[in-house]
């Protein structure tokens, strides 16, 4: 049994209200979760997120600055610079959604486990 199937049977996936970026580790490092309806976030990977079929939820962090726009900033820096180039390119001319910005970091080389990475604030 994996993580995600352990997570759904305790919790049930109906009870996740909301997924989206969060804090983990006591704001030391940044990842992927879902809440649930009586308060709890769970850190997730990749791969579990994107199965998930709640709304997305992207809170602000600091003044305009969403959590999704630090997630995003932190992945692309585990990316080489040829491939931040193309990311750039790619996102000027496509306007994507956070979602569809993550699946094109993830398909280029990063991984994003329940653990979250590091980030500067």
């Amino acid at each position: 049994m994996n993580l995600q199937e352990k997570i759904d049977r305790y919790l049930g996936e109906s009870t996740y209200e909301w997924k989206g970026p969060i804090f983990i580790n006591n704001g030391k490092k940044i990842g992927l979760g879902a809440g649930t309806s009586d308060g709890h976030v769970n850190a997730l990977t990749y791969i579990q997120w994107k199965k998930l079929n709640v709304p997305e939820k992207i809170g602000t962090y600091y003044g305009n600055r969403t959590l999704g726009d630090t997630l995003i900033e932190a992945l692309l820096m585990k990316l080489q610079f040829n491939k931040r180039v193309d990311f750039n390119m790619w996102s000027k001319t496509k306007n994507p959604t956070f979602e569809e910005k993550l699946d094109w970091i993830i398909k280029n080389g990063v991984k994003l486990t329940s653990k979250g990475i590091d980030y500067n604030r």
